[in-house]
């Protein structure tokens, strides 16, 4: 402007309705002006975390850095954070490409380059977004003589696309990366991408969705997404190291819930899990898959807090349901042990519900043992379906 002051342009997300792209609805920062003529973004696979190449007044490193801003409760993003000396240098830092993993960032620079501008990789080393590795050029492989720009890989790691210009043609790429040891170490770490369909369970109709998902042994909540509600379609990307708990939920709905082990994931994988949502009515049955038990025990075990706490929050909501908790077993084991471990574990369930204020007349609990399994066959895949614990809504 003319009195020396900087014209500031915001960012915005837009999401998939059924009809297309809502409106832009803006992103609030605390970000500092920018100076530079050219803006680059990009948000991590959660949405906790945005990264930003910016040119401030006082930048501690070079023209343009690249900086880290964290999400707040509200969803607006907080003060800028520079990523520090192994990712800025005294040139210019560009574009900067969060990878799957949420640990592996790429960019391009002007500084100690093949070309006028090449692609370069670091990993985050803790959760400061301040450590990170020594950053690496990619190398001839990948970057040319000219100008090479706006790198991004896709989850599996096996191809990329980039921009490069000689000043006469200008064009973006699709790479094919090498599966050699050397090019393995510039790549991101194994994601599984869980993806499927959202469905209304007795009507079968696609339902656009929260899904949330959380770490199961801390019950902290990792993320959200959401499904479009034309198809009821959803992606979620998933690093290894944890196990999972991820759900759906809707007004008018119960959550249906699912879990993941990846604590010892090696390769990129992608998992398809549809999921259908119960309308809390009376007659529904829902089961609770993410309660979790010690084998031929009963005891609950801490991961399937959260999955309670959520029948919880519908009681203590609508306060006329009642319901009755039941238990089930596979075809192994006799009748007798059958039926008492399914009656103890759905006990169980009950008396969690009492102890955190659920009025006992509202609940009954009944065990089945190996009565009504809801899947045929002797495979680990059937007895898994029908070692369950659910609920049957009696009353609203």
């Amino acid at each position: 402007n003319a009195d020396g002051t900087y014209r500031t342009m915001g960012f915005s997300t837009s999401r998939r309705t059924a009809t297309g792209w809502s409106v832009p609805t803006d992103i609030n920062t605390d970000h500092a002006v920018n100076k530079a003529s050219t803006r680059e973004e990009c948000v991590s696979a959660d949405r906790s975390v945005a990264l930003l190449g910016r040119e401030i007044e006082g930048s501690t490193f070079g023209s343009k850095d690249i900086y880290a801003s964290f999400r707040k409760p509200d969803g607006s993003y907080g003060p800028l954070i520079n990523l520090g000396a192994n990712i800025n240098t005294v040139g210019s830092e560009n574009a900067p490409f969060l990878a799957a993993d949420g640990r592996t960032l790429y960019w391009y620079s002007d500084h100690e380059t093949f070309g006028s501008s090449d692609i370069f990789v670091s990993k985050r080393l803790d959760d400061t977004w301040t450590n990170w590795t020594p950053r690496i050029n990619l190398g001839p492989t990948i970057n040319t003589a000219a100008w090479d720009a706006y790198f991004c890989i896709h989850p599996s790691g096996r191809y990329a696309y980039m921009n490069t210009s000689d000043g006469y043609r200008d064009g973006i790429c699709r790479l094919d990366l090498p599966n050699d040891e050397a090019t393995r170490k510039l790549l991101p770490d194994p994601v599984v991408i869980v993806k499927g369909r959202v469905f209304h369970a007795k009507t079968k109709q696609p339902l656009g969705v929260e899904i949330r998902y959380d770490d199961l042994t801390t019950n902290k909540n990792i993320g959200t997404a959401v499904s479009e509600p034309k198809e009821g379609r959803y992606s979620v990307v998933l690093t290894g190291g944890r196990s999972y708990g991820f759900y759906a939920q809707r007004e008018g709905f119960f959550p249906v819930s699912d879990n993941i082990e990846l604590k010892d994931l090696k390769q990129y994988q992608v998992i398809e899990r549809d999921l259908y949502l119960e309308p809390i009515e009376v007659g529904s049955t829902i089961r609770l898959n993410n309660l979790f038990f010690d084998t031929d025990k009963s005891d609950l075990r801490p991961e399937s807090r959260a999955e309670l706490d959520r029948l919880i929050a519908m009681m203590s909501t609508t306060t006329s349901i009642r319901i009755v908790i039941e238990g089930h077993t596979d075809d192994r084991g006799t009748d007798p042990h059958n039926n008492k471990l399914s009656t103890d574990r759905a006990s169980s369930v009950r008396s969690y519900l009492v102890k955190s204020g659920i009025s006992a007349d509202r609940l009954d609990a009944k065990g089945y043992g190996k009565t009504k399994p809801i899947e045929k066959g002797v495979s680990d895949a059937a007895r898994q379906r029908n070692r369950r614990v659910e609920f049957r809504i009696t009353a609203m």
